[in-house]
């Protein structure tokens, strides 16, 4: 999820989220020409980012779901293996 800096940096500094890798500045993100800083929500076992840019640019649905999806965490390997357990992925048709 995109969320403002203000409320990622407040869960930061109560504990309930952290950099994905370290510090701002190597959490860093690009995607398609957007920057965003990457947190790891320890509270909802989710990773969220915010906005890191120095001039407005428009994000759209599709940038937003490419940010969220390129991003590997732990849950969402094991959520991959449990899937894979009960059959993986369905056929179409």
């Amino acid at each position: 999820m995109i969320l403002k800096k203000e409320t990622l940096k407040k869960l930061i500094c109560e504990g309930k989220a952290r950099y994905t890798n370290g510090t701002e500045e190597n959490s860093i993100v690009h995607n398609d020409g957007f920057d965003f800083v990457a947190v790891d929500r320890l509270d909802k076992m989710r990773i969220d980012h915010y906005e890191s840019l120095k001039e407005k640019q428009v994000l759209n649905a599709s940038n937003m779901g490419k940010l969220g999806g390129s991003k590997k965490s732990d849950a969402k390997a094991s959520s991959s293996r449990a899937n894979g357990k009960k059959g993986g992925r369905p056929k179409k048709g």
